[in-house]
């Protein structure tokens, strides 16, 4: 999973939306601005598309995954510009990893998502 992410955060998304409707996205780069987490996960709605960092954070609910995906993809290619991935950024595979580094609460408990 480490290289098909990483790959996929390195190339223009228009050609990799196929890729994005089969795996959520769980991935953290580092940035200017520090750690910026991209997350996508299944609720009882439909699949949450969550993004954060020190200066800012969202949530948004979709109907499918590959939606979900590219909502967070385009979010992280219109904010950081121009981005290269360094060996820092890479997938998480599970959703404890991002916990930690959680300010803003946007990852609850699962009886309140599922």
């Amino acid at each position: 999973m480490d290289t098909v992410w990483t790959v996929v955060m390195q190339r223009d998304f228009n050609h990799n939306r196929q890729l994005a409707t089969i795996v959520p996205v769980s991935f953290i780069h580092q940035t200017v601005d520090g750690s910026v987490h991209l997350l996508v996960k299944p609720t009882k709605k439909g699949w949450e598309s969550l993004h954060w960092g020190c200066r800012m954070g969202g949530a948004w609910t979709f109907e499918t995954l590959a939606e979900a995906n590219g909502h967070v993809l385009r979010w992280f290619e219109q904010v950081y510009e121009g981005h290269r991935c360094s060996s820092e950024c890479r997938p998480v595979e599970a959703i404890a990893a991002h916990k930690c580094d959680d300010p803003w609460g946007l990852i609850r408990e699962k009886s309140e998502t599922s």
